[in-house]
């Protein structure tokens, strides 16, 4: 599949999970309020999650679709949540943003037949960066599970490659360029928390000095800056890495990194 995301932003159904992967915040701003007023016309209610209050130009361009923003609000059909700065910080945990999300929807889908649209950008992080794929294989079972259709929004110039990679094994769809596509990377949320689980339940095998260690390999120290930053020899940073790659099973460098960054470790 691969079409003009204008021309099914109405069409969308329940349990649709939508990642717009956006270059421009011009961009960013015309999908995302096409996308909510695509879902009040339809009688859907919309939440929109984002870093910033709810941008002058978002609701200009409602205005200008005819949509009262502000009776939408007060009639329960229009809910925006801005994440503050101590929110943001409080919210470590990859869980977090389910908690506070999930009693809203419940409240929202009370006395509906109609899908909730769910609108969530990201400007900053609102987590830290190792428990992207974690929160989004959350948020994916959340929407498979609740009545929503659930579009995030990330700026393609402040996520790494491994990131996006991770947004395209969590996003069945994905929109680019003003194109929709499904994603060939998509896997079951499912099967990521379980391999996430079972991947945590490795790192617990490591001791504190050896977690310590492998956050110094992870950031790109050799063993003479990590011998040299923590006041040991380099033969027993060698034995400590030796042992970090025997009890994870892990042979290669490039693979350790990845893992250390999936699990929490940087």
């Amino acid at each position: 599949m691969k079409e003009s995301i204008f021309l099914k932003l109405g069409s969308f159904k329940e349990h649709d999970r939508l990642c717009h992967i956006y270059s421009n915040n011009t961009e960013r701003i015309d999908i995302g309020t096409k996308f909510v007023i695509h879902g009040l016309r339809n009688k859907e209610k919309c939440i929109y999650i984002s870093d910033r209050i709810v941008l002058d130009e978002f609701i200009h361009r409602l205005s200008a679709a005819g949509i009262d923003i502000n009776k939408a609000r007060k009639q329960g059909n229009f809910k925006d949540l801005t994440i503050s700065k101590k929110q943001a910080d409080s919210m470590k945990d990859a869980h977090s943003l389910i908690k506070m999300l999930k009693p809203i929807l419940e409240e929202m889908s009370k006395n509906s037949n109609k899908s909730i649209r769910v609108l969530k950008n990201k400007e900053s992080p609102f987590y830290s960066q190792e428990n992207l794929l974690k929160r989004e294989a959350l948020l994916d079972k959340l929407s498979s599970e609740m009545p929503v259709v659930f579009m995030c929004q990330y700026d393609i110039r402040k996520i790494a490659n491994q990131d996006l990679m991770n947004l395209f094994s969590t996003h069945r769809l994905v929109v680019y360029e003003n194109t929709l596509f499904e994603s060939p990377f998509y896997t079951s949320p499912d099967e990521i928390l379980a391999k996430l689980d079972q991947a945590s339940s490795k790192i617990e095998v490591l001791t504190d000095k050896e977690k310590e260690i492998l956050r110094y390999i992870v950031n790109g120290y050799s063993n003479n800056d990590i011998a040299e930053e923590i006041s040991i020899s380099i033969r027993t940073v060698e034995t400590h890495r030796a042992n970090i790659m025997r009890k994870l099973e892990i042979n290669k460098l490039v693979d350790l990194v990845k893992f250390a960054i999936q699990n929490g470790i940087s």
